[in-house]
């Protein structure tokens, strides 16, 4: 978290500053440092109630120049994005192909699809992880959730560890017929 001065959002603006709300992690970084550029103070805004941070306040001129900068690299951040969505996820069909060379086409590609989705929280997007064993974790999941009773179980009342036990050989064989 930036540094910065603490404020709640019902207190009143300073005066030449603006609201800038969280969501965009591209604006939020540039206001932030063109505000400690500018020698100016930066106010972190909470909730009143529940004292999430809900945005930053910034000068004026700069959030325009925030809002200037974000319209003109808009293009080339989101191309630059799809190529390093495109390239993690060649590199999964790769290592799924190596691991797992007898998977079916369609098994790799809905595993791929619902395990590197965004903001999804999958393991394919957790990247404190080597990209082997979240391939590995996402195929066991798509296994575990595609191919066997495990949903059923849970939806009967099973805990999660007693469905795990109870599938697990069907999900350990299938792997294995796979690789």
């Amino acid at each position: 978290m930036a540094e910065g001065i603490t404020v709640l959002s019902s207190e009143p603006l300073p005066k030449g500053y603006r609201f800038l709300p969280k969501g965009s992690i591209y604006r939020t970084v540039l206001g932030q440092r063109l505000t400690r550029e500018a020698g100016r103070p930066l106010f972190i805004v909470l909730h009143p109630k529940t004292k999430a941070r809900i945005g930053i306040r910034i000068p004026s001129n700069i959030l325009r120049e925030v809002q200037r900068q974000d319209t003109l690299t808009k293009a080339a951040r989101l191309a630059a994005t799809h190529r390093r969505d495109e390239n993690l996820e060649r590199q999964a069909r790769d290592v799924l192909r190596k691991l797992y060379p007898k998977i079916p086409s369609s098994a790799m590609e809905q595993c791929l699809h619902r395990a590197f989705k965004k903001r999804a929280g999958r393991i394919g997007r957790c990247f404190t992880v080597d990209m082997t064993k979240r391939v590995h974790l996402a195929l066991a999941a798509h296994v575990r959730h595609t191919l066997t009773d495990y949903d059923k179980l849970l939806n009967a009342g099973s805990t999660k560890e007693k469905a795990r036990k109870a599938i697990n050989p069907k999900v350990g064989k299938i792997l294995a017929g796979w690789r």
